[in-house]
């Protein structure tokens, strides 16, 4: 598999909650490691696959979230390698929040989500 990366990533092993509706309308959460990061997407590794497509939310310290899409979901052993693109360009604070272990950046409320 290619490379098709615009911008190197930045290694960080964070828990992350992988947020999804339910067909009643509730919210679903399935926790996840974030291993690097970037302006435009992350890599995740999790005992689920997820369809590639799959619209997701991602949730860090229970209240900090942000949209992507699963752009491609592998197996490695037990556990899946899932690429994340973020439905808009990630800015420098946000990042920066990211890195400094203070939060992953406030795009939508989580309780705007629920």
């Amino acid at each position: 598999m290619s490379n098709r990366r615009s911008e190197s990533r930045k290694i960080r092993m964070s828990k992350v909650g992988v947020l999804s509706p339910t067909q009643h309308g509730k919210i679903h959460r399935e926790t996840a490691f974030m291993e690097d990061v970037n302006r435009t997407g992350c890599g995740l590794r999790a005992r689920f696959p997820l369809p590639i497509g799959f619209p997701m939310l991602l949730e860090v310290n229970g209240e900090h979230i942000y949209a992507g899409t699963v752009r491609h979901c592998n197996r490695d052993g037990v556990e899946y390698v899932i690429g994340v693109e973020f439905d808009g360009p990630a800015d420098d604070l946000w990042l920066g929040r990211l890195h400094n272990s203070s939060g992953f950046g406030s795009r939508v409320s989580f309780s705007a989500a629920r």
